[in-house]
């Protein structure tokens, strides 16, 4: 898995991921993002708890891993449209999963809801994760229908995988050769 790579969060340079949306990015989150991350989550905290989001916990961990020097594989990716933070990505090993199943999670502030953002950002690290050779993988709260909605546009399939806490898990299956022979027998 090249995505979750043990990397200190002081000492990289982080990533710039381009989606179809001319003005937004997403990029790995460094310390000089905190600040904005803060103000992002205060500023949409109901919105974002709404998804099953909550961001003074997922704050904390952020800064700490973002602080620390140890070795991190929890990739923590801000979405910027022009220079101002509007989403975050987070991209985890899946630990329900097999060894190439990463886990992707993240939320947008509420006032860039509906103008396809999530979906192009969506799209973009996906794209990336599968071309790492990673299957990507969603939990997602039973009652989330945008997310769910969102999942199905970008081709991820629900599964029979129960997790522990009963979250519907979907998956988008990066696709190698051997996936394709089995799938379409050539």
């Amino acid at each position: 898995m090249k995505t979750l790579e043990l990397q200190t969060q002081k000492s990289f340079e982080p990533e710039i991921i381009r989606t179809k949306i001319e003005d937004v990015v997403a990029r790995d989150l460094t310390v000089d993002d905190l600040g904005n991350l803060k103000e992002m989550f205060e500023q949409n905290e109901t919105f974002f708890a709404q998804g099953g989001m909550f961001t003074d916990s997922l704050y904390k961990m952020i800064e700490k891993e973002i602080n620390s020097d140890a070795p991190n594989i929890n990739r923590r990716l801000g979405v910027w449209e022009s220079d101002k933070l509007i989403g975050i990505v987070s991209v985890n090993p899946f630990e329900h999963g097999e060894p190439n199943e990463v886990e992707i999670s993240g939320g947008g502030a509420k006032e860039f809801a509906r103008r396809g953002i999530a979906f192009a950002v969506a799209e973009a690290i996906i794209d990336d994760e599968n071309d790492r050779g990673n299957d990507v993988v969603a939990e997602v709260e039973p009652y989330n229908i945008a997310s769910k909605r969102l999942l199905g546009k970008l081709g991820f399939e629900l599964t029979n995988r129960q997790t522990p806490d009963e979250r519907d898990l979907y998956i988008h299956e990066a696709w190698d050769e051997d996936k394709l022979r089995r799938k379409f027998g050539f």
